[in-house]
């Protein structure tokens, strides 16, 4: 798995940085973001795997969700980053260390309306998920 996550942020970061880069500021975290991170800014985890190995392949299922988190008086600004996120990901290829992406593939999504601490107290603002379905063939 950290090699498949070294490939996404690899990917993520690459130059010159892509839209979705852009909408977030470059701030993409793994799991969590660190205290007091200025929004926006987005989120991925690990939601699950299991093999699913076939008599010639060894292959992962890995589901993983992204979030992306704005403070935005209107919920435009994730809108506009998540139609980013999904440009960019969207039936994506990188390159993994020991693997390969057979499928990076889109599943479910959904927008809710949250009040998130910040350093300057709490503030209501919007998260919205995108879940991807990765088959990872190991080599």
């Amino acid at each position: 798995m950290k090699n498949f996550y070294t490939g996404l942020m690899t990917y993520f970061n690459a130059a010159p940085h892509n839209a979705f880069y852009t909408d977030i500021g470059g701030r993409l975290y793994n799991t969590y973001a660190p205290d007091g991170t200025t929004l926006p800014y987005a989120v991925f985890q690990h939601i699950s795997s299991r093999p699913d190995d076939t008599f010639t392949e060894k292959l992962d299922d890995i589901l993983i969700q992204f979030t992306i988190f704005s403070t935005s008086a209107s919920s435009s600004e994730v809108h506009t980053a998540m139609a980013d996120l999904k440009a960019l990901f969207d039936k994506c290829t990188f390159t993994v260390t020991g693997s390969s992406i057979v499928e990076f593939r889109r599943g479910g999504e959904g927008l809710t309306s949250e009040e998130f601490e910040t350093v300057d107290g709490l503030q209501r603002g919007w998260a919205y998920y995108v879940e991807y379905n990765v088959l990872v063939r190991k080599t």
